[in-house]
C-alpha cells in the first residue's frame, strides 16, 4: 500500500515539475546553443571524445582563448543527443524538461527524508517546480548544466544520508555517494560546497553524532573532500589552473568584495520576489559600504546569521538550509571571475533548493500551529492561497519561458530591459540579420556603436554587414577596431580579411585568414573562407589542405564543393562528381553543387540527369550567373 502511494505521489510531483516548461518544446535554439550544438564539431564524432573530457566546454571554436567552464557532462549529453537525433531543437528542451522534473521528484525523495516530513516534502517540491527563477535553467538548452548539478547532488545527498542508516551496507552508500557527487562537481563548479554542506550535518545535524566518534564523521564525508581534490587538481592540469581568465582581473578586491553584497542582495530579493525575467543586468560595481545595495546585502547576510543562532538548537536543518542556500551561490558573488553578465538567474536554479526548504519548513509550521488547527476557516483560506499562489507562480513561468523562443524574442526582451547596454542591441542585431532583416540589424548595431563606440560585436557585426554590401573602405574602419579591441576573436579577423580581399589587398588578408585559423581551428566555415580566398589566388593545393580540414571537422556542403571545384580546375572530372553529389545529399539546396553536376552530365552526355540538377539549382538561384550560364550551355550540347 505504502510503494502505491509513494508512486503516485511521485508521479503528481513529475507532471507538476513538466507543467510550467511544456510551451518550450516548440521552442528552436537560441543564443550559446548555435555555437554548442549546431555548429560544435564535437558532437559529430567519436573521434572527439578526448577533447570533450579534457578540455573547456569553448575549445571546439577558441583554441587560444583560456575559459573558466569545464563542464564535460553538459557535452556528454549534447553527444549522447546529437548521435542519436541529430540538432533537433525539441529534443534537447524535452531533454531539459525532463531532466528538471526529475530534480523536482529527487528533491522531494530527499526533503522527506531530511526533515522526516511528507508535507514538507511535498510543499518544497512544488514551491521549486513553479518557481519562476528557474525559467532561464529549463527554458535555455545551455543551462543543463544547472540541472545536472542539482540532479547528481540530491542523488549524492540521498547516499551520503543512507551511512548514518546501519541497516544499509555503508561501503555501498559511500561508493554511490561518491560518483554522483563526482558527476556532480564534473557538471557545474558550485559543487565544490557540498563537502562543506556535509561535514555541517555529520556534525550538527545527524541523529547518531553523539554516537559517532571524530574517525567515524570523517570516514563518511572523506570521500566527498577526496573528490573535491581530485577534480581541483585535474582542473587544474587540463586548464592550467582554478580559475585560467580572471574576466575583471581589474577590478580591486575592495570593490569585487562591497560587490559580491550587491549581488547577493539581487539574487535573495529574487528568491523573494521573482519579478520580471533578468535575463542580462548591467552589472556596476560597487564603490562604498554605504550604497544601498551593498548594505541591503549585508541586512541579509546578518538576516540569515540571526535566524542560524535562533535555530541552532531548535530546528539545525533550517540552518542546513540557509547554509545550502549561501555556500552553492558564494562562487558566484565573485565579480572578478565572472561572466559578462555577472549577474543571471540560472545561478539561482541549486541555491533555491535551500530557499525552497526554509520557506517549506515556516508554511508546514504555521499549518500546524495551534491557531491553525483550532479553525477549519483559516486552515481553508490557508490551503486556497497556497492553491492560487501556484497557479499565479505556473502562469509565470510560462510567460517568462516566451523569451527563450529564440534569439530574436531573446534580445528584443533583453534590450526592452536593458536598453543602454550596446552589446545586447549587438546580439539583437545579429538576430534580425539572422532572420533576413537586414535594416533592422543595420539600425541595431549604428544605436549600439552610438552607445559604445567599442561594442567589438557591434564593430564585427556592422563590418560584416558592409562587407556583404561591398562597403569595403567602410567595413574596414570598423573591423580594424575590432580585432584591436579582442585579438581573439575569430569572426571580426574573418570578416576584416573578406574586406581587405575586397580592396584587392592580398597579403594583409591571408595574414588576418591565418589569425582566425589559429584561433579556432576547428571552426569549418573559417577553414572554407580561407579555402575559398587561396582557390581564387590560384593556389589549389594550399585551398584543398583548408577544405579538408573543414570536412575533418563538420561534414559539409560548402567544403565539398570547393574539393569539387579544385578537381574541376584540375581537369579531373570524375574525382569531382563524387564531391558534388555528397554536397547536395547534405545540402538539396546547393545551388552551386547541382550547377556543377548539370555540367558534368550535359557534357558527358547525360541530358536527362543535367536538365534535372539545373532545374533543382534554379529554384534556389534563378540568376543568371556565369556557372548557371556554363550548365545551359552544356545541357545544349547534350540534346
Amino acid at each position: 500500500m505504502k510503494q502505491g502511494r509513494d508512486a503516485l505521489l511521485y508521479a503528481i510531483v513529475f507532471v507538476i515539475g513538466i507543467i510550467p516548461y511544456l510551451n518550450t518544446l516548440g521552442f528552436g535554439f537560441a543564443y550559446d546553443d548555435n555555437h554548442q550544438i549546431v555548429n560544435n564539431p564535437y558532437l559529430r564524432s567519436f573521434h572527439y571524445l578526448k577533447q570533450i573530457l579534457t578540455t573547456p566546454v569553448w575549445s571546439f571554436k577558441y583554441a587560444s582563448i583560456a575559459t573558466n567552464y569545464y563542464r564535460p557532462l553538459m557535452s556528454l549529453e549534447y553527444f549522447a543527443l546529437y548521435q542519436a537525433y541529430g540538432p533537433l531543437p525539441y529534443i534537447y528542451h524535452l531533454a531539459n524538461v525532463v531532466l528538471n522534473a526529475a530534480v523536482v521528484v529527487l528533491l522531494f525523495v530527499v526533503t522527506r527524508r531530511l526533515f522526516q516530513s511528507t508535507p514538507i516534502a511535498i510543499v518544497t517540491a512544488i514551491l521549486f517546480a513553479v518557481h519562476p527563477v528557474h525559467t532561464e535553467s529549463v527554458s535555455w538548452i545551455a543551462d543543463v548544466p544547472d540541472l545536472q548539478l542539482a540532479a547528481f547532488l540530491l542523488l549524492a545527498f540521498w547516499f551520503f544520508l543512507n551511512l548514518g542508516d546501519s541497516t544499509k551496507h555503508e561501503w555501498r552508500n559511500a561508493v554511490a555517494m561518491s560518483v554522483f557527487f563526482l558527476l556532480a562537481i564534473f557538471s557545474k563548479e558550485p559543487a565544490v560546497a557540498f563537502p562543506v554542506i556535509a561535514t555541517f550535518y555529520e556534525h550538527a545535524c545527524r541523529a547518531d553524532r553523539a554516537q559517532t566518534s571524530f574517525a567515524q564523521k570523517v570516514k563518511r564525508y572523506g570521500p566527498l573532500w577526496l573528490v573535491t581534490g581530485f577534480y581541483l587538481a585535474s582542473r587544474v592540469a587540463l586548464m592550467g589552473g582554478l580559475i585560467p581568465k580572471l574576466q575583471r582581473a581589474s577590478l580591486p578586491w575592495g570593490r569585487a568584495i562591497l560587490s559580491s553584497f550587491a549581488l547577493f542582495n539581487e539574487y535573495m530579493n529574487k528568491l523573494v520576489w521573482p519579478g520580471h525575467a533578468a535575463l542580462f543586468d548591467t552589472f556596476h560595481p560597487s564603490v562604498s559600504v554605504f550604497d544601498g545595495p551593498v548594505l541591503c546585502g549585508a541586512a541579509w547576510a546578518v538576516l540569515l546569521c540571526l535566524m542560524a543562532v535562533y535555530f541552532w538548537r531548535r530546528n539545525c536543518f533550517i540552518v542546513l538550509a540557509g547554509l545550502w542556500m549561501v555556500a552553492t551561490l558564494a562562487p558566484a558573488l565573485n565579480a572578478r571571475w565572472m561572466a559578462t553578465n555577472v549577474f543571471a538567474e540560472r545561478y539561482l536554479y541549486v541555491p533555491s533548493i535551500g530557499f525552497c526548504w526554509i520557506i517549506a519548513a515556516t508554511l508546514v509550521a504555521v499549518w500546524n500551529a495551534e491557531f491553525a488547527k483550532r479553525s477549519r476557516t483559516i486552515r481553508i483560506s490557508l490551503a486556497a492561497a497556497g492553491i492560487l499562489l501556484a497557479v499565479a507562480l505556473t502562469a509565470e513561468t510560462a510567460v517568462r519561458d516566451r523569451d527563450w523562443r529564440n534569439d530574436t524574442s531573446l534580445f528584443s526582451a533583453a534590450v526592452e530591459r536593458n536598453p543602454q547596454d550596446a552589446d545586447l542591441r549587438a546580439n539583437l542585431g545579429f538576430a534580425y540579420w539572422d532572420a533576413r532583416k537586414p535594416d533592422a540589424a543595420i539600425q541595431e548595431w549604428k544605436t549600439a556603436l552610438a552607445q559604445n563606440p567599442e561594442s567589438v560585436w557591434a564593430l564585427n557585426n556592422l563590418g560584416m554587414a558592409y562587407v556583404s554590401e561591398e562597403k569595403y573602405a567602410e567595413s574596414i574602419l570598423l573591423l580594424r577596431h575590432a580585432v584591436e579591441l579582442k585579438p581573439q576573436f575569430t569572426d571580426a579577423h574573418l570578416n576584416y580579411a573578406a574586406a581587405l580581399a575586397g580592396l584587392g589587398n592580398s597579403a594583409e588578408a591571408e595574414s588576418e585568414f591565418q589569425a582566425a585559423v589559429a584561433n579556432s581551428p576547428l571552426d569549418w566555415s573559417v577553414r572554407n573562407n580561407f579555402g575559398e580566398f587561396l582557390l581564387k589566388a590560384g593556389r589549389a593545393e594550399e585551398a584543398r589542405t583548408q577544405f579538408q580540414a573543414s570536412l575533418n571537422s563538420v561534414a559539409n556542403s560548402q567544403a565539398l564543393d570547393g574539393l569539387g571545384d579544385i578537381a574541376i580546375q584540375q581537369g579531373q572530372t570524375a574525382i569531382a562528381e563524387p564531391y558534388f553529389r555528397q554536397a547536395t545529399g547534405l545540402d538539396s539546396y546547393d545551388a552551386h553543387a547541382h550547377f556543377r553536376l548539370a555540367i558534368i552530365y550535359g557534357n558527358s552526355g547525360r541530358a536527362a540527369e543535367a536538365v534535372r540538377e539545373y532545374n533543382l539549382a534554379l529554384q534556389t538561384d534563378p540568376g543568371d550567373n556565369p556557372l548557371g550560364q556554363e550548365a545551359k550551355a552544356a545541357i545544349k550540347r547534350s540534346q
